[in-house]
């Protein structure tokens, strides 16, 4: 039995190349490490990723050229698809664009200005690319870089996922980046479907809207789950068994109260000078006494006389 080609709802890991010019120009987009190396544009970054892209076809999770060419093919089959603006990045939009002064630039975002810097506007909170500085005003871009252009996809099928539980744990996939499925857990009971949620999931951002727009998908693509329950769960931290003991402190020797403590200094050590200096005073001066007490008697009658 030949096995079926895609059809829309169809959920499928694909890997992409995308270039611009020709099938041979340069990369803008890769899913597969061996081929960003190959091409010279493999990030050293720890944290680069490269897997094949979970999509759900005909959801406008990619681009509409690939989303129309995955139509049709078979797990393992390899298409490349020449794709005009309309169906790729779209046409630019002059509403996109707009100029801002030197000043109201450098107020706005904190800095100088630099040609094809992106900066994020406060409102839109829309990315917009730096194009042109001319005599003090910056011209700003937020249409998508590839907007214009032709671009051209190698697109290949790598798996086909099927079965309930399968799905399921793509749409989590999708909406919980960076987490194993494994890590969430799937209990059915009626029309109502549980998931437990790894403490992970709370150091998300916006954790709250994006398990509501899970709950939506879902309900849209398993009509029988009416509710759908969440469950965070959060294990206690394992203590050691047996308690960590802090190392005995050394215990000093106790001295006597009024005891002062000097430095021992050497057998061979010299003595100090001034130390010297006050005792030899002292020696001169004894000896200047017993010589004064040794004078004969006779000498002294002498004197008298």
């Amino acid at each position: 039995m030949s096995e079926k080609s895609i059809q829309n709802d169809d959920v499928v890991r694909i890997h992409l190349v995308g270039r611009v010019n020709s099938f041979m120009g340069p990369v803008f987009q890769v899913t597969e490490e061996a081929v960003a190396k190959a091409e010279g544009v493999a990030e050293d970054d720890k944290h680069a990723h490269y897997e094949p892209k979970l999509v759900i076809v005909g959801k406008k999770q990619v681009i509409d050229g690939v989303d129309e060419a995955l139509v049709g093919m078979k797990v393992g089959e390899e298409k490349n698809v020449e794709i005009p603006a309309e169906k790729a990045f779209g046409k630019s939009d002059p509403k996109k664009k707009r100029i801002m002064s030197f000043r109201e630039f450098k107020v706005k975002f904190k800095k100088a200005p630099r040609l094809g810097d992106t900066v994020e506007l406060q409102q839109s909170r829309e990315q917009a690319r730096i194009t042109r500085i001319d005599q003090g005003k910056i011209f700003l871009d937020t249409n998508h870089m590839l907007a214009d252009r032709t671009v051209f996809y190698t697109v290949k099928v790598i798996e086909k996922i099927e079965g309930e539980d399968a799905r399921l744990n793509a749409l989590i996939e999708q909406r919980m980046p960076g987490i194993p499925t494994s890590e969430f857990k799937l209990n059915k009971a009626g029309n109502v479907l549980e998931i437990t949620l790894p403490s992970q999931v709370m150091f998300f951002q916006q954790s709250g809207f994006m398990q509501y727009l899970l709950a939506m998908e879902i309900q849209k693509d398993f009509p029988q789950f009416e509710k759908i329950r969440y469950i965070m769960e959060i294990e206690k931290p394992k203590m050691p068994e047996k308690p960590i003991e802090p190392a005995p402190a050394e215990k000093k020797e106790e001295k006597p109260a009024g005891t002062v403590e000097t430095a021992a200094k050497p057998a061979d050590a010299p003595a100090d000078d001034a130390t010297e200096g006050k005792k030899g005073k002292k020696g001169s001066k004894k000896s200047k006494k017993s010589d004064d007490a040794e004078v004969p008697a006779t000498e002294a009658k002498d004197e008298k006389k």
